[in-house]
């Protein structure tokens, strides 16, 4: 209680005074950029800035209602000591949370003191590295950005067919899809195969039987091949019918687009997705970045960037391979920059999500305004709409890329569908089996032998039975001989042609007459 008391009568003596708070930053595409001409030196005010930390800035000393003013340095480095100095009340940048940085154990090595620090004079033009040394006791703000790093290269050539093809169809997306289709294509075909046992053969009464045709019914009706082997006839079912043939066709037409857009996709240029392929690379990055654990198993030629300018530029005159940056910074500075656009730069998805912030002074610097402005910071995430709106001016093609990135199985759907598709499975082998033991082939049943030919028909009566039907043949047909007239001279032994067509044994004969 006595803490924060303290911190009010501070922040109201801040007030009284008329002091404003002085807020060090530097130049980052998309969050702190120069407006309307002028140099850095020249920037007093947010006024004179543009970006996503302007807009915040602003905001957040808006509902603190507190002025503050800007400078802008040079250098991160520089930023840093100059917070740590207490000379800015904010270094406000994107600074990854570092444990060494945070610390403040005193030695030679890591963390020297202030008062070991240049002259005033060199101190505003000393170098990163020089300042290397005083980067320490220092405090963070909470994380205020989502952040991810990604991999910015040329494209390296396309997937094969076959390749497109695959990936194209073993995604979460089709996953999710199929599941879903699979439950909804269960739940028809009970609800058909109710509607229509004992009203209609095509569905026997039979639970095994009349479920395996009404899903085999849901199957060809949700794909509209629609063979029409199974058709409901009661009201009941071919409204449900109706229903799901409409659901079958939406549903069919969503996958039928995803999978054309992604298989198109993967046959566009290759981006470098992974830190993995960038192996043998020579790479332009942070320092802290290049030297951090996501490498350590990677053998890459490491090109220090002190900003994205400087490894774009890298990357235009060919001196390295490939920049790891901040995919909102890199999104920004590519859709600003006439040669990425027209080399056709590509941004891999995230490949990391270290944790970022803006720096405050060392705890026992901190005053109530430090305190209020992380709880606005906080609130304002919370509240969501201002936040994600200046996001979304900003950094439109980053936030895309983490969306698009977010894809995953859904296991609520997956797991019922796999339990219902062994139910099916299991279906099918019972009436397997039932069918087998219907006829007398499955293993264990015992076969009745087969019946014994009766006497009459024994093997040796056959060749005299033989004879006999060719004797009887032959006298048919005798019988049946047409017997010839006379009608004229020169007409004796013919027949006439009208008789023989309406004789209504001729065409008796004729057939007899073929098969002999």
């Amino acid at each position: 209680m006595a803490v924060w008391l303290k911190a009010s009568l501070v922040f109201a003596a801040l007030l009284a005074s008329g002091r404003a708070f002085h807020v060090c930053t530097v130049i980052e595409p998309g969050f702190n950029m120069l407006q309307g001409g002028g140099t850095v030196q020249d920037v007093t005010s947010d006024k004179q800035l543009e970006g996503y930390d302007v807009m915040l800035r602003s905001k957040l000393f808006q509902r603190l209602e507190v002025n503050y003013t800007v400078q802008v340095l040079p250098n991160y480095a520089q930023l840093h000591v100059q917070t740590r100095l207490g000379t800015c009340d904010v270094g406000w940048a994107i600074f990854y949370v570092d444990v060494d940085h945070d610390r403040c154990t005193i030695n030679q090595r890591t963390c020297r003191p202030l008062s070991e620090l240049p002259p005033a004079n060199e101190l505003a033009n000393a170098s990163s590295q020089s300042l290397k040394r005083w980067r320490c006791c220092i405090d963070y703000s909470v994380q205020y950005l989502p952040w991810t790093l990604a991999i910015m290269a040329p494209a390296v050539g396309k997937d094969s067919f076959f390749t497109a093809l695959f990936s194209s169809m073993f995604q979460p997306f089709v996953y999710n899809f199929m599941s879903f289709l699979f439950i909804v294509m269960v739940v028809c075909a009970h609800l058909v195969y109710f509607c229509e046992r004992g009203l209609n053969k095509q569905f026997p009464a039979s639970y095994l039987e009349g479920i395996d045709d009404g899903i085999w019914w849901a199957l060809v009706t949700a794909t509209t091949v629609g063979y029409g082997d199974k058709v409901p006839v009661t009201p009941p079912g071919k409204l449900i019918a109706a229903i799901y043939m409409l659901v079958g066709i939406a549903l069919f037409a969503i996958l039928s687009g995803h999978l054309a857009a992604e298989f198109v996709s993967s046959r566009d240029l290759k981006k470098l997705e992974t830190v993995a392929e960038l192996s043998g690379k020579r790479v332009c990055g942070y320092p802290t970045v290049l030297h951090s654990s996501l490498f350590e198993a990677v053998a890459i030629v490491k090109v220090s960037g002190l900003s994205m300018d400087s490894c774009g530029d890298l990357l235009k005159e060919g001196a390295v391979d490939a920049v790891i940056y901040d995919q909102p910074i890199m999104a920004y500075w590519r859709s600003q920059d006439t040669w990425a656009l027209e080399s056709g730069l590509t941004i891999s998805k995230g490949v990391a999500n270290p944790p970022i912030g803006f720096l405050f002074p060392e705890a026992a610097q901190a005053t109530s305004v430090h305190v209020r402005l992380r709880e606005e910071l906080i609130t304002m995430m919370r509240e969501y709409n201002e936040y994600e709106m200046g996001r979304a001016k900003w950094f439109p093609e980053a936030i895309d890329a983490n969306t698009s990135s977010r894809e995953a199985i859904e296991w609520q759907l997956v797991a019922p569908c796999l339990v219902l598709l062994g139910l099916y499975i299991g279906l099918q082998l019972v009436l397997l089996m039932v069918n087998w033991r219907a006829k007398g082939n499955f293993k264990g049943d015992k076969v009745a032998p087969p019946l014994p030919c009766p006497p009459s028909v024994a093997p040796a009566d056959f060749s005299s039975l033989e004879s006999k039907l060719d004797s009887l043949h032959e006298d048919v047909l005798r019988a049946l001989k047409p017997k010839p007239t006379s009608t004229g001279p020169g007409q004796e032994g013919k027949h006439a042609p009208h008789q023989q067509m309406m004789d209504p044994d001729y065409a008796v004969v004729q057939v007899l007459q073929d098969v002999a």
